[in-house]
């Protein structure tokens, strides 16, 4: 369930994923994917089991786009196996939550926008749809979406333009909210009760001599935050190419063509600093970890995936959150991570630009990695 509010790297994560969206519907917008194209049909096939009694799985989707099979987090193919709609128009997959459960029914929303999965993995978070103020957290057990229970939190962010809601722990009582302008960066955040109306910690971020970026992420477990500063450059000036045309022909008939520069676009972000915070008791600042990008968590918040900077390239490693020693890194550029609430092994994809291609490893909590032999695309259980 790692969720990050603000702009983040994704760009090569897009490009990748591109391909199995092309294939086919990949698991629709709540298991990875989104909207297919039309006119592609997928065997029809049942979209998934409901898996409450088994450990934690993540799913692979295969070349072909039309499902994806389940992995325990040891490596080991474990038989289960989603399969994605045929997308004649729009259409959606299957939901998926954070340690591979499949809920069976046929309705997950519980009137909730903005949803994202609570810590445990069976209970949804979200805006209950309807009043925009105040600011109301709901949630409800997906097995019983009928029992729904929610937060008002009267005066909080009460100017902001957007409001995210970025972790929801519903054993842990915690909610951590976003606040935000017109812009993709967090203006500040807030973490309230969620079993009464009490904004625990609340931070205001200003505005530094560049543009600063500000983003944050939650651990999957609920007990750890990280918000991320990174200053942003104004575009570089640049003097215009003029266009480059030439004659041709096409269907017998003469033609010029003319190839235009694009617009530059703006730098990537710089990263300055990272602040860890935990959320048990009264939040507060335990450490910071300067100059890298957060990328993601291990499921049980003592480990975290940095890279330097937005920029695709340039290394990922895994560190320990309490001393920051690196206990696995590559060469490679980041892609995806999944790892279930509470597991401390993390399931990271990365790309090699040498050789044109992704892989999958696990990476323990000692750092040891297992390659896992599979082409496919990581599929991720978010929102």
């Amino acid at each position: 369930m790692f969720r990050v509010a603000g702009r983040s790297a994704g760009v090569l994560t897009a490009l990748l994923l591109a391909a199995v969206l092309a294939a086919c519907g990949a698991a629709g917008s709540e298991a990875g994917g989104g909207l297919g194209p039309p006119g592609r049909q997928c065997p029809t096939a049942v979209a998934g089991a409901d898996r409450s009694g088994a450990g934690p799985v993540f799913y692979v989707a295969d070349a072909g786009g039309c499902s994806a099979h389940a992995y325990d987090y040891a490596g080991t193919r474990t038989g289960g196996r989603l399969a994605f709609p045929s997308c004649i128009e729009a259409c959606r997959g299957p939901v998926v939550a954070p340690d591979g459960w499949v809920p069976s029914g046929p309705d997950t929303s519980g009137g909730l926008s903005s949803m994202i999965w609570a810590t445990d993995s069976r209970h949804r978070c979200g805006f209950p749809e309807g009043a925009v103020r105040p600011i109301r957290v709901g949630w409800f057990d997906v097995r019983a979406s009928q029992d729904h229970h929610v937060a008002n939190f009267i005066g909080l962010f009460d100017s902001a333009a957007t409001v995210g809601l970025v972790g929801c722990d519903v054993a842990g009582d915690r909610a951590v909210l976003t606040a935000g302008s017109a812009s993709s960066s967090v203006d500040a955040v807030a973490v309230t009760s969620l079993s009464r109306p009490k904004v625990l910690f609340e931070r205001h971020f200003a505005s530094g001599p560049r543009s600063r970026v500000t983003t944050v992420s939650v651990a999957p477990n609920g007990r750890a935050m990280a918000v991320q500063h990174a200053d942003q450059a104004p575009p570089r000036p640049q003097t215009p190419v003029p266009a480059s045309c030439s004659p041709t022909t096409r269907a017998g008939r003469p033609l010029t063509m003319c190839a235009v520069s694009p617009e530059p676009g703006a730098p990537f972000p710089v990263p300055t600093a990272v602040e860890l915070y935990a959320l048990s008791g009264v939040p507060h600042l335990v450490s910071r970890v300067p100059g890298r990008e957060i990328v993601g968590w291990s499921g049980d918040g003592s480990r975290l995936i940095t890279q330097p900077g937005s920029a695709p390239g340039g290394g990922v490693t895994v560190q320990r959150v309490g001393d920051g020693q690196v206990v696995w890194q590559t060469a490679g550029t980041f892609n995806r991570a999944l790892s279930p609430p509470g597991l401390a092994t993390i399931a990271i994809q990365t790309f090699d630009p040498s050789r044109r291609q992704s892989s999958i490893d696990l990476i323990d909590q000692l750092g040891r990695a297992k390659h896992l032999d599979d082409r496919g695309q990581l599929i991720s259980p978010e929102p």
